[in-house]
């Protein structure tokens, strides 16, 4: 999904996925996520994949403008070990009580390899934060980095293992979000311009 090829899945009313379409697979194979396969998520709750509480209030929020007929739309990264890829996804009423997202990659580039990002890597037990909107991650004292820099500020190499990634969200992306769905339920509908 490195072109401007679409990836589409829907909800059902509820909040089940329903569909997914044909890119999925190919999406999850490039992103080494066996586990996110066509037949593995169908029927799944959107809400067993998203499990940082202000994400999933985000979403939530999302959602429910959706099926209220606004069509909410935002850029997100979504990085594989080896890519760093900026998307815009659209969130839209669906029919039956459905929502449609569908997801444009906007840009995709190579980087070199980054274990932190690779899933397949044995973990510990300790827990890092990565933006959910923009894959920085939290570097302490308010501050978050790219995983570049992140790896070198924590020192994350020189340890006995990588941690377990868990998302939560940078205060930028959780101001940009919000603003957005302020906009949309004060205004006409429509989602500020990006």
């Amino acid at each position: 999904m490195d072109g401007h090829e679409s990836l589409i899945y829907r909800l059902n009313e509820h909040d089940q996925i329903c569909f997914v379409g044909e890119g999925w697979a190919r999406f999850a194979e490039e992103n080494d996520a066996p586990g996110l396969a066509d037949e593995k998520v169908l029927n799944l709750s959107l809400w067993d994949f998203i499990n940082d509480l202000e994400t999933a209030h985000l979403y939530r929020e999302i959602v429910r403008r959706a099926r209220e007929g606004r069509r909410v739309g935002f850029r997100f990264r979504c990085d594989s070990p080896a890519r760093r890829r900026l998307l815009r996804m659209e969130v839209t009423a669906h029919e039956g009580g459905g929502v449609q997202f569908e997801t444009v990659t906007l840009r995709a580039e190579q980087r070199p390899y980054q274990p932190l990002l690779d899933v397949l890597v044995p973990r510990t037990k300790e827990l890092l934060r990565v933006c959910s909107w923009c894959k920085k991650f939290d570097v302490g004292g308010g501050t978050w980095e790219e995983v570049e820099v992140a790896v070198a500020r924590l020192g994350l190499f020189e340890r006995e293992g990588l941690p377990r990634l868990t998302h939560g969200m940078c205060r930028p992306c959780h101001l940009s979000i919000s603003e957005r769905l302020s906009a949309i339920r004060s205004g006409d509908g429509r989602a500020p311009q990006e």
